[in-house]
């Protein structure tokens, strides 16, 4: 992990009450735009699922989800919230290439070098 990801996972720690109150998905357009190109029950990996907001929506609507998080106390919120297991999981541990129909990464690329953006891609597709 580097000084950026310690920094980074510091802020969502000390504010991750702000992160897992919201009550709904806050993307929903989008997130419906996502789930219109998926096949019914469509296994789905979220990447930085916050509060478990997004995944609660892809549940409810009948999706195989597996959501992560990198902030350990946020990955514990969404499991209770989700009633399943979080993975606290960073991207650049991401092993499941081709295990997944969708992936799901609303607001949380932006932590991610640009650079290093494709070996994340690559890592799941």
């Amino acid at each position: 992990m580097t000084g950026k990801d310690d920094e980074t996972i510091g802020f969502y720690t000390g504010n991750a009450a702000v992160y897992t109150s919201r009550e709904q998905a806050a993307d929903r357009p989008h997130l419906e735009t996502f789930l219109a190109q998926l096949q019914e029950g469509a296994s789905i990996l979220e990447l930085g699922c916050g509060g478990g907001q997004d995944s609660e929506f892809m549940l409810a609507a009948g999706f195989d989800v597996h959501p992560t998080d990198g902030t350990p106390e946020i990955a514990k919120a969404a499991q209770a919230r989700l009633g399943i297991p979080v993975a606290t999981l960073l991207f650049e541990d991401i092993n499941d290439k081709e295990r997944y129909d969708g992936v799901w990464a609303n607001a949380c690329l932006l932590h991610v070098p640009r650079a290093a953006l494709a070996g994340i891609i690559g890592r799941v597709h």
